[in-house]
């Protein structure tokens, strides 16, 4: 489950949420499938940081030993990664967000028409200004057909059964926006 629907700012994957040994239970992480990064929300890296702590600060106190000095040394470079990282996405989901809310402003209704018989379905896009519109469905891009500009239809096969997510990407004013990350399920 993804913090609303939150993806992976390199790759556009949505986030998964990981319970990693390394990651205390009660601290909130979300990891990208293709390996671009751990992502915590809004104060569990902190949470994460002063449970690593915590836990050095246990070793040395009751002089357990570490499995190695360069264990310690490795989680205090992750922190440090994870905190670049985390600086990082935020900077990039603000852009991100200026840019979907502006895709919003030029997509005014979708819609999507599931066929089970022929595994496929119709999506349906309408826009405030003429504009090229693709549809990219599970990572799939499909360019859509507007006879009047405003008008998008496509049709995607090959469907199986289960969730789908989909996002419209389009140019305008030399830069490529894109929509929020819809989804539908297919019987």
């Amino acid at each position: 489950m993804t913090p609303f629907g939150a993806t992976c700012p390199q790759c556009l994957r949505p986030l998964e949420r990981t319970t990693e040994d390394n990651i205390p239970p009660d601290v909130t992480a979300f990891r990208c499938s293709d390996s671009h990064g751990y992502f915590f929300p809004a104060g569990e890296l902190r949470k994460f940081k002063e449970s690593q702590e915590a836990k050095i600060a246990y070793h040395e106190r009751w002089h357990v030993p570490l499995t190695s000095v360069a264990s310690a040394i490795l989680m205090t470079v992750v922190g440090l990664i994870l905190s670049a990282g985390l600086i990082a996405g935020v900077i990039e989901g603000q852009r991100q967000q200026r840019i979907t809310s502006q895709a919003a402003e030029v997509i005014s209704s979708q819609k999507v028409y599931p066929d089970k018989l022929g595994h496929t379905a119709t999506i349906i896009a309408l826009t405030t200004e003429k504009t090229i519109l693709t549809v990219v469905v599970d990572g799939q891009e499909y360019p859509m057909l507007a006879p009047d500009g405003t008008s998008h239809v496509v049709r995607v096969t090959g469907l199986t059964p289960g969730e789908h997510h989909y996002f419209f990407r389009f140019q305008k004013d030399d830069r490529i926006l894109q929509s929020s990350l819809y989804s539908f399920l297919f019987p």
